[in-house]
């Protein structure tokens, strides 16, 4: 298993099963010391969770609510822009192209 952070300042792909690395994971999302008690890093399925679960709000709108489970996740991987360096079934369909999910379910 690969992981990378969307925010990753370094790109460095790392193997999630060995814990035999020497990289400071803490460099890939540096806050500002004034801002801490305010704002953490956090990534992964939970911290996307909600911006998905925002876009399909926005598609139901735009498609005036009448698109089923199965056309919202069409709408979503098909507009999905590709992580080219990485297959299907590492990243999934890619980046969530929200604008472009709108667009193809709007009336």
């Amino acid at each position: 298993v690969h992981i990378v952070s969307t925010r990753a300042s370094t790109g460095t792909v790392l193997n999630a099963l060995d814990a035999n690395h020497d990289l400071n994971l803490t460099s890939t999302c540096a806050i500002d010391l004034a801002n801490q008690p305010y704002y953490t890093c956090a990534s992964g399925t939970s911290m996307a969770t909600p911006h998905v679960a925002g876009v399909v709000a926005l598609l139901q709108e735009a498609a005036g609510g009448t698109l089923s489970p199965d056309q919202v996740a069409s709408a979503i991987t098909q507009t999905a822009r590709p992580l080219p360096t990485f297959a299907l079934w590492e990243v999934g369909a890619g980046y969530l192209d929200a604008y472009a999910a709108v667009m193809a379910v709007k009336r």
